[in-house]
């Protein structure tokens, strides 16, 4: 089972923070993505993954991550992942990802590589 809310970052709104709890896996990695998808209809272009009470994630779950960096590639956005927890973070470097996606100690650091950015 996995949670998902959307905010917009305080001291930035064009910057859309998504916190994620629980497992990202085979059974959540669908969902997670659609919700991604809304965001992204809706309009946001600059999204955070705040990972800090994400569990576990599986392959499939990884995968959803990397469609989520494409297909805010396509659609001229960047998504930032912050403050996931070591053991997650290992799966993701395991798989070669963070060559990829970038990882930030928190959700402030991620938010200060978008300004970095501009």
């Amino acid at each position: 089972m996995i949670d998902f809310t959307a905010a917009e970052h305080p001291e930035d709104p064009t910057v859309r923070v998504i916190a994620i709890s629980g497992k990202l896996d085979n059974e959540s990695s669908e969902y997670f993505f659609n919700c991604i998808e809304d965001q992204i209809k809706d309009g946001h272009t600059r999204l955070i993954l705040d990972c800090s009470q994400l569990e576990y994630v599986s392959s499939m779950g990884l995968g959803s991550l990397m469609r989520t960096h494409s297909r805010m590639k396509k659609h001229m956005g960047d998504v930032k992942i912050a403050a996931m927890q070591d053991f997650v973070a290992e799966a993701f470097r395991i798989v070669g990802f963070e060559k990829i996606l970038h990882l930030y100690e928190s959700v402030d650091d991620a938010k200060g590589a978008f300004s970095a950015s501009v």
